[in-house]
């Protein structure tokens, strides 16, 4: 019941973002970007028929009615700061629509983290109240369970929100970027599910023909060596998940760092968007634009990171037979149950190689910089490239935290 409530919390939060990332594009396409909010409204409707807003305008009615905005108002007066709606209401669009994605991403995962962090402290609070430590036999059991899917659903939501926010940052190249990004994200999952679903395959087949062959066992001079062929099936099938482990993580690794270049980066100073920084701000504010410049440099590598879960939940029932799990989704997957066990090997698997990779370019880099002491380029190019690769595996072990704690709690069925 705490799921559906979260999630249908997010998805608000989320949609709102993407809502308000379209009004500000639409905003900035049509010159109307200095425009406040009720002349926005009011040419906005101007383009509607009368009856359609008779309609508009009873809705919102109703809709304030039923989320008690009048009763936040008569508190935000009572409180001393009446005047902020009005001031909100009073910021152009430019300023307004930015600041409302902000806001939306941080309600919808500051929501979700609250969600982490109170459900295991009320549990053990629980346990300890009524003297009901959890047995041997109840751990054991958790280790059987299947991945939740609202908790699956509740992570992509999450991560829609951490998109909504970096498109906003990225500027005029956000949206083409990201599109570009969901496209190869889910041409990566689709590629990991077929190749389960022919690996899949040909085990079963496999077994099928031994267990042919064990029926056949009377007439079978070559009987002694089923029990052989049965390993190399069960060694062959281990072998398969854990080179799909490596590939796939190594892939999603690979696209976050070539969607850092996609969107206009490169590893030295100049390559910084520092425009980003001032979107939605007129001045500089330290702290929002330094982490919307921290969003904008470094957004896909923690996007990455997020996503692993999902995309480690797509491959995570490599080696079944059944044509029932083979589905193309972290959801489906979820929704015909991936065991927890087996989910959480193939998230280890990924984070290990992803934080690999990171942790051999950091290497590199500071070798070649030892190297290349006396090169004339040496702060030109192999120190900012050094400083670059520091942040990368600063942010991407950040990331590799924050999908561990969330999949641990939302993606465990409970």
């Amino acid at each position: 019941m705490l799921h559906g409530r979260l999630l249908l919390f997010v998805k608000l939060c989320s949609t709102l973002a993407y809502v308000s990332v379209g009004a500000f594009w639409s905003a900035q396409m049509t010159g109307c970007n200095d425009l406040t909010l009720v002349p926005a409204i009011g040419l906005l409707l101007r383009h509607v028929p009368a009856k359609l807003q008779q309609s508009l305008v009873a809705s919102a009615v109703q809709v304030t009615r039923a989320l008690g905005l009048s009763y936040i108002s008569q508190t935000f007066t009572a409180a001393g700061i009446g005047s902020l709606p009005r001031s909100i209401a009073q910021l152009p669009l430019r300023l307004l629509l930015p600041r409302v994605v902000y806001v939306s991403t941080l309600a919808a995962f500051g929501v979700g983290l609250l969600f982490v962090c109170v459900t295991p402290a009320l549990a053990a609070i629980l346990q300890m109240v009524l003297l009901q430590p959890a047995s041997s036999n109840k751990r054991a059991g958790l280790q059987q369970q299947a991945v939740s899917c609202a908790g699956c659903q509740l992570l992509l939501w999450l991560c829609a929100a951490f998109a909504a926010a970096h498109t906003m940052v990225l500027g005029y190249r956000g949206p083409a970027t990201m599109l570009l990004a969901v496209i190869q994200g889910a041409c990566c999952c689709i590629m990991l599910r077929a190749h389960s679903a022919a690996h899949g395959e040909l085990i079963g087949t496999t077994q099928a023909n031994l267990l042919k062959d064990a029926g056949k066992g009377e007439t079978n001079p070559s009987l002694h060596s089923n029990d052989c062929s049965k390993s190399d099936s069960v060694t062959s099938e281990t072998g398969a998940k854990q080179l799909q482990n490596v590939v796939g993580a190594g892939v999603w690794g690979m696209m976050s760092l070539q969607l850092f270049f996609c969107s206009s980066h490169f590893c030295e100073f100049s390559g910084l968007q520092y425009a980003s920084a001032f979107i939605g701000f007129d001045n500089m504010v330290m702290l929002a634009s330094g982490s919307l410049l921290m969003l904008n440099t470094a957004g896909f590598l923690l996007l990455g990171c997020l996503t692993l879960p999902l995309m480690s939940l797509t491959s995570s029932s490599i080696g079944c037979p059944s044509p029932q799990r083979q589905s193309s989704t972290a959801i489906n997957a979820a929704k015909q149950g991936v065991p927890m066990q087996v989910f959480k090997q193939q998230l280890t698997c990924g984070i290990l190689v992803t934080n690999s990779m990171r942790f051999a370019a950091l290497v590199v880099c500071m070798l070649s910089a030892a190297v290349q002491q006396q090169h004339i380029l040496l702060w030109a190019i192999f120190a900012p490239k050094l400083v670059f690769e520091l942040v990368f595996m600063a942010v991407t072990n950040a990331g590799h935290f924050l999908a561990a704690v969330l999949s641990e709690q939302l993606l465990w069925v409970h």
